[in-house]
């Protein structure tokens, strides 16, 4: 975007909003971060209570939730970057 035009107080609006975007982003990771936990702890708990099918089966469950809910929050984080980089103009580094 060619914010070039916009005057200060806009400038300083879009600037606020590009930081909420980059909060809302950082959230997201926080709850990937937090489903990679559950996951492993799902796993402990399958591998620890391996000899019960109906302990197993609703672990099997739940570990297919979390990786659906990752999903989502990754997706979101992928928009968030994306609407961040549409609003300020600033794109990633090319490596």
């Amino acid at each position: 975007m060619d914010n070039s035009t916009l005057s200060a107080d806009q400038k300083h609006i879009l600037c606020e909003l590009a930081e909420v975007l980059m909060d809302n982003a950082r959230a997201e990771a926080e709850a990937v971060k937090g489903y990679t936990v559950q996951l492993d702890l799902i796993a402990k708990a399958k591998s620890m209570c391996g000899n019960d099918p109906e302990i197993v089966a609703l672990l099997d469950q739940l570990a297919a939730e979390t990786e659906e809910k990752t999903q989502d929050e990754l997706s979101h984080g992928s928009a968030l970057f994306k609407e961040f980089t549409a609003l300020t103009g600033i794109t990633p580094k090319e490596d």
